[in-house]
């Protein structure tokens, strides 16, 4: 199946002031095609690889999909290559941005599911944020996660936090 961004019409009129642009809240949802209820004129959005958001300051990302692999692929790929320099909050639900640049995030709320998380990843993407204050994380899962799928992350030093939340939540 082929995955195409689908958008409505008032992002799609937005989308050319992107560079003026200073908190975006995108919700990303997957659902096969047969599933689909559309509204309104959605329509496929032009590529955002490389998209130019240079007064974005706060960025919140959420994605809802029964296939978290699928919809955490169509986000890093929405997110690839964004100019973000002035990027300084990023919050994320059940998503963790690889591509995206977070050198100068001062706050990072990030909820993850233990079984779509790689940690190694987490880890490495984690070390770049060398102003990060507030870091929250929140894991999610069962109790059937399986640890063995994830070896334990290196050690991380981040010298600049100054409010650490961790927090797990198994059902």
């Amino acid at each position: 199946e082929t995955l195409v961004p689908v958008f409505d019409q008032t992002f799609r009129d937005l989308v050319p002031l992107s560079e003026r642009w200073g908190r975006l809240e995108l919700e990303v949802i997957h659902r096969p095609k047969e599933d689909d209820i559309y509204v309104g004129n959605l329509e496929p959005c032009p590529s955002f690889y490389g998209f130019n958001v240079p007064q974005l300051h706060s960025l919140h990302v959420q994605h809802r999909s029964p296939y978290s692999d699928i919809g955490s692929n169509v986000c890093n790929h929405l997110l690839c290559g964004w100019n973000t320099p002035n990027l300084r909050h990023l919050t994320s639900k059940h998503f963790f941005a690889l591509w995206l640049g977070v050198d100068n995030l001062k706050t990072f709320n990030v909820t993850l599911d233990l079984s779509d998380v790689d940690f190694t990843d987490f880890v490495t993407v984690l070390a770049l944020m060398k102003e990060l204050e507030d870091f929250h994380l929140t894991l999610t899962g069962s109790h059937s996660f399986d640890q063995s799928r994830n070896p334990p992350p290196p050690f991380i030093n981040l010298p600049s936090v100054r409010r650490l939340h961790i927090e797990l939540s198994i059902s």
